[in-house]
């Protein structure tokens, strides 16, 4: 009788735990959702991407924000988007950029934007004394030999664009 009544119990106990841990990872990711539609929040995400994607750009910056709308996990809207050179003049800058993507794709490192939609795009192209090129020196790096480099892979980052507007 006692063995029964610890088997009984110890099932509603596991059914009461399972419940409390589902329940305290439900909280936790509405607490994510609603954490990231915060001006706090929105900022800690900024420099997580200008983080994550100043590591593409060998020499420069990215600058990102401020992000204006979306979920944060699968789109946002940001009111601007730059990269700038070594020297901090401007190479791209684009004003009201929105984009879709998938959330698991920025984990494993590859950069996909599903959709990619700006506004009054600007592109500086900057030819130096010595005759390089601003874009030279904001992505240059070690390049590898043709045959080493797997295709599709430029420099060992992966960025993809699908369906990109600009007006």
């Amino acid at each position: 009788m006692a063995a029964r009544l610890l088997r009984m119990l110890g099932g509603t106990v596991g059914r009461i735990l399972l419940g409390v841990v589902g329940l305290a990872s439900l909280t936790a990711a509405g607490a994510l959702v609603a954490l990231s539609q915060t001006v706090v929040g929105r900022g800690f995400v900024e420099r997580l991407v200008e983080d994550a994607l100043n590591g593409v750009v060998e020499a420069g910056e990215v600058r990102v924000g401020p992000i204006l709308g979306g979920d944060l996990l699968s789109s946002a809207l940001l009111g601007r988007f730059e990269i700038a050179g070594p020297d901090g003049r401007l190479f791209v800058g684009l004003d009201s950029v929105r984009v879709r993507y998938n959330p698991l794709s920025l984990l494993v490192g590859t950069y996909r934007f599903d959709a990619v939609t700006a506004r009054r795009a600007e592109l500086v192209l900057r030819q130096y004394p010595d005759g390089r090129w601003n874009f030279d020196r904001i992505f240059e790096g070690e390049t590898p030999p043709p045959e080493e480099e797997p295709e599709g892979v430029v420099g060992g980052t992966r960025v993809l664009l699908a369906d990109v507007r600009i007006d």
